[in-house]
């Protein structure tokens, strides 16, 4: 069977918020987590998406408290749902997908990013170093073990 993962994401997508919603922290990142394919037909959407949200931020936060981490890069960032989150708090960041309809609106959304590149997660530059370098939610669609050993060594070597 053909793996079809790359025809699914790069589908077109619409960021759906109105005005007052853009202004909205949390309303943005559920519309970024529901375009990353995080839309669920649960009872309580909202809870669902709350929970994520108030995980994310908490961790972003204790990472941020630290003061050794400025900068942070990921590997599948979709529509920057997190990098999103990130600039929020001061971070620099930057990020790679190859969906070109989330990384278009990565960009429109996540307007300071240094980079956020279309192409291939083993294509990454490490030229340009982070201080973390992450994933969320991306090696499944990897397609096989020796793939992702390769992206681990390129984010290694983008990591600072």
């Amino acid at each position: 069977m053909k793996n079809r993962w790359k025809e699914v994401w790069n589908k077109d997508k619409v960021f759906l918020l109105s005005e007052k919603e853009e202004k909205d922290e949390f309303a943005v990142y559920r519309e970024l987590k529901r375009l990353d394919g995080f839309d669920v037909n649960v009872e309580d959407v909202e809870a669902y998406y709350r929970k994520f949200y108030e995980e994310t931020v908490s961790i972003w936060d204790c990472v941020r408290e630290t003061g050794h981490i400025c900068s942070a890069y990921e590997v599948g960032c979709g529509s920057g749902a997190n990098l999103y989150l990130l600039q929020n708090r001061g971070m620099k960041v930057g990020g790679i997908d190859y969906s070109s309809s989330l990384t278009n609106i990565a960009r429109q959304i996540v307007k300071n990013a240094d980079h956020i590149d279309t192409d291939e997660a083993n294509n990454m530059d490490t030229e340009e170093k982070y201080d973390a370098v992450f994933s969320d939610s991306v090696c499944a669609y990897f397609p096989d073990e020796a793939y992702g050993w390769e992206v681990l060594k390129k984010m290694y070597e983008k990591a600072d």
